[in-house]
């Protein structure tokens, strides 16, 4: 068997190994794309096949560090910023003037949950900076975690090319972001203290919360998820968000809003109910 090959039997075990730890169903569709980010691992461990990697995966001595080096290889991150921009409009006209007006000068939490590289807590920061400048008072937490540290360690970098600001409003540029290099751009450091960036799993059965936060993104994330696993989150996300809290989900997902006590306000924002 060719290393570029995978069995039925090794692709089952993949299947079983993702769905267990990440929640995420892998279809037939992606058996091409485990064999192309997997192939260079192997050739790097010196392995013949897909079963030598299982098992060296299992192997005790190696299975925490193969297995953060085996979710950066196979999670998907593609973002950018204001991707979703309705969602940041509702979220400066609406929410925070809201809640401004009624808890004066408590902080507001918010979760980026998938932050990927970086890009969904950073539009976030920059949209509420505004009013934090504007009322000395009001206080701002973000929370930003993904399961891949290849990804986070880009974000608290908060370095990017700069094709990457094509959707970044021009009078934010000069304001959020300074010459890194050539072609390169950085994020002010004013922007990057107000995240903490954190590892961690959804499906993790303890989440990193010591109190409730106001606001969850999970954007484009559970579509990849089993029944099961959006089921779970979603009753985490449920457990750990106030009375009144929202929740933005993408665009090309939905939830029966009813079963974990959440409320439709518009297309992809919920509002948990008391």
């Amino acid at each position: 068997m060719s290393v570029l090959d995978i069995s039925d039997s090794e692709f089952a075990l993949f299947q079983k190994l993702v769905l267990g730890l990440l929640g995420i169903k892998l279809t037939e569709s992606k058996r091409a794309l485990i064999v192309s980010r997997l192939y260079t691992r192997l050739k790097e461990l010196k392995l013949e096949n897909f079963t030598e990697y299982i098992l060296y995966l299992k192997n005790n001595n190696n299975s925490k560090v193969e297995l953060r080096e085996f979710i950066n290889r196979i999670t998907t991150n593609e973002t950018f910023f204001f991707r979703e921009k309705g969602h940041f409009d509702f979220l400066a006209k609406t929410l925070i003037p809201e809640f401004i007006d009624k808890y004066k000068n408590r902080e507001l939490r918010i979760w980026s949950s998938a932050c990927s590289s970086g890009e969904e807590p950073y539009t976030i920061a920059m949209t509420v900076y505004p009013f934090i400048k504007a009322h000395p008072g009001f206080h701002v937490k973000i929370l930003a975690t993904d399961i891949s540290t290849k990804v986070l360690e880009k974000a608290k970098a908060g370095v990017y090319s700069q094709e990457s600001l094509a959707k970044v409003p021009v009078n934010l540029h000069a304001t959020f972001f300074e010459v890194h290099s050539p072609d390169k751009v950085q994020v002010r450091p004013e922007l990057r203290s107000m995240i903490t960036f954190k590892e961690f799993n959804l499906m993790s059965q303890r989440y990193p919360l010591k109190s409730p936060v106001d606001i969850i993104f999970c954007r484009n994330v559970m579509i990849y998820f089993s029944e099961e696993g959006k089921n779970f989150v979603l009753s985490k996300f449920s457990e750990h968000l106030q009375n009144q809290g929202y929740l933005f989900i993408g665009h090309s997902e939905s939830l029966m809003s009813n079963q974990y006590h959440f409320e439709l306000l518009q297309n992809t924002i919920y509002r948990k109910m008391e």
